[in-house]
């Protein structure tokens, strides 16, 4: 095994002092309380927008006008979250609220945030993603664009394991790991934008100037929004909360516009791009910018704008687990693409993502039908659907199998079809 270079194994220490950090952080992420109800401004006045756990805030109800939290003043929508961050799970707070211009106060105790599923999502994410920027290290030590990728994929894995938690009053955590945070999650977007304008051909020279212009504004920008928040940790008013989100949401969207820029970049590069190798490579790391954040927009995103549903079909954290996805093809990708044949696990993707969303849905019609004719569910019309769901299986592979290669990969269709006949001929 190659021994590892001085520089490379001081990289790989600050990596695991860095995880230990994360794990100090998950208890705090485990023991933050929720404020059980949603507020929402109606011009300037503040009302109950929905009840998230009745049994917490039993004399609430939607539409009543929020006016104090502990006789401190609401000042916005995000407040309720903001002061029950500095509570303890089981707390008690007075809630006084306004109803048909009856003031009233309400007690409401504050039920635990995050499940434990949850903190099983993070964990997972977070190690996995770390493991992979070790990995890229590792295997291309001394490399500049090892070392981009690396931080880019470590950020995104301390990003995602240093997300809100309580906060103590007087701990100094809390004030080292919103640091933390927002180090990270800058760090995934600038380092990612970079990354993108040295692999797999450098677009720019790694000059001094050239790293000033794409890292400078994001953090200035992070250090302005982290500045409100610590203030506003301090003081624990919510006009300073205010301060704070404003400049969170300006933040947020300059981290998009380096997202979109990177992904503009990659999409300009496959393009561009003669060499089959160069192709591949890209592939890869276009694959994953498509399936990570895939099931959140479809399963958060599109069903809470929804006029007809109004709410996420999963919880969010759920949707952590495929960005696994965006760092295992970056990996993928720069330290060896062929791994792995993408043109083959695009179409067994489809292949079966056909098949098994057709016999999905052919299940729950024949359950269906079976259950409005009889009127009941019965544990005969569950086996006998799920016995023709499997016989069938295998038939419909092969039929959309011969599909999907006709239709979008035919030099392999082609080149199978004339196997078979040559075979044929030679018998």
């Amino acid at each position: 095994m190659k021994r590892l270079a001085p520089r490379t194994l001081f990289v790989l220490l600050l990596d695991g002092a860095l995880l230990a950090a994360c794990f100090l952080h998950i208890p705090y992420v485990k023991d933050r309380p929720l404020a059980p109800f949603l507020a929402d401004a109606k011009g300037n006045r503040l009302l109950v927008d929905s009840i998230l756990v009745p049994a917490a805030c039993p004399d609430l109800k939607v539409g009543d006008e929020l006016i104090s939290w502990n006789e401190i003043r609401f000042f916005n929508e995000d407040d309720p979250e903001f002061l029950a961050d500095y509570r303890r799970i089981g707390d008690t707070v007075q809630v006084a609220y306004s109803r048909a211009g009856v003031v009233r106060v309400a007690e409401v105790t504050l039920p635990q945030h995050y499940g434990l599923s949850h903190i099983v999502v993070i964990l997972f994410s977070g190690v996995v993603t770390w493991l992979l920027a070790v990995l890229v290290i590792v295997a291309r030590p001394g490399e500049h664009t090892a070392v981009v990728l690396h931080w880019s994929l470590m950020s995104m894995a301390i990003a995602v394991m240093t997300g809100w938690g309580v906060t103590p009053a007087g701990d100094p955590w809390v004030f080292a790991s919103r640091i933390l945070y927002f180090l990270s999650f800058t760090g995934v977007a600038t380092f990612f934008v970079y990354f993108t304008l040295l692999f797999p051909g450098e677009s720019i020279r790694p000059s001094f100037r050239n790293r000033l212009l794409i890292f400078a504004p994001a953090y200035l920008l992070g250090a302005v929004t982290c500045a409100y928040l610590l203030k506003a940790l301090v003081t624990g008013l919510p006009e300073d909360n205010d301060q704070f989100r404003f400049w969170n949401d300006v933040y947020h969207l300059l981290f998009l516009g380096y997202v979109a820029t990177a992904i503009t970049h990659f999409v300009r590069s496959y393009r561009r791009t003669v060499s089959p190798v160069e192709r591949k490579k890209l592939e890869w790391i276009l694959l994953g910018l498509v399936l990570g954040p895939t099931p959140y927009l479809f399963l958060i995103l599109i069903p809470e704008l929804s006029f007809m549903l109004g709410k996420p079909l999963v919880p969010e954290h759920y949707t952590l687990v495929f960005l696994v996805i965006i760092p295992l093809t970056f990996a993928i990708s720069f330290v060896k693409y062929h791994i792995l044949n993408i043109r083959i696990v695009l179409n067994r993707t489809t292949v079966y993502g056909i098949v098994v969303g057709g016999l999905v849905l052919l299940y729950v019609v024949l359950v269906g039908a079976t259950t409005r004719i009889i009127g009941e569910f019965t544990d005969e019309s569950i086996a006998a659907g799920a016995i023709l769901v499997a016989l069938l299986f295998e038939p419909a592979r092969r039929r959309v199998q011969r599909f999907v290669d006709r239709r979008f990969f035919r030099m392999k269709f082609d080149f199978r079809e004339a196997e078979k006949l040559f075979g044929e001929e030679m018998k």
